[in-house]
């Protein structure tokens, strides 16, 4: 550990005399950083989502809307039962070889809905 003072400082006092090297160490990463901060996104959209309205008030459709609307959703079926909801889960159910369902919502009464909103 005594000897890692030294030769830290000495690399210090190198980078200092060469600009080429000084500039490699620092550029790099700020391009890489300004390259990967644009080109990567993680922003999860446009999941495809089946909904099971049990409740099928207006309420409850206002909520389905309000999910499909927010763009992270994309509402692919609606179903009548929960078995038929479990079978789009269990399945991984596609609509085509492109969409997988990895996503379901069932929307059970309206008090719930209503509490879920006074909380937000």
């Amino acid at each position: 550990m005594k000897r890692f003072g030294p030769m830290f400082r000495k690399e210090f006092i190198q980078m200092r005399r060469d600009r080429l090297t000084l500039a490699i160490m620092t550029g790099i990463p700020v391009i890489q950083l300004l390259l990967f901060g644009f080109a990567i996104q993680t922003d999860v959209r446009h999941i495809p989502t089946v909904v099971f309205d049990e409740s099928r008030t207006p309420t409850s459709r206002d909520v389905i809307a309000a999910f499909e609307n927010t763009g992270n959703f994309h509402i692919v079926a609606h179903v009548d039962g929960r078995d038929a909801l479990n079978d789009w889960i269990a399945r991984g159910a596609h609509l085509n070889e492109a969409t997988d369902v990895t996503g379901a919502t069932c929307v059970t009464d309206d008090a719930a809905i209503e509490d879920l909103a006074m909380h937000d």
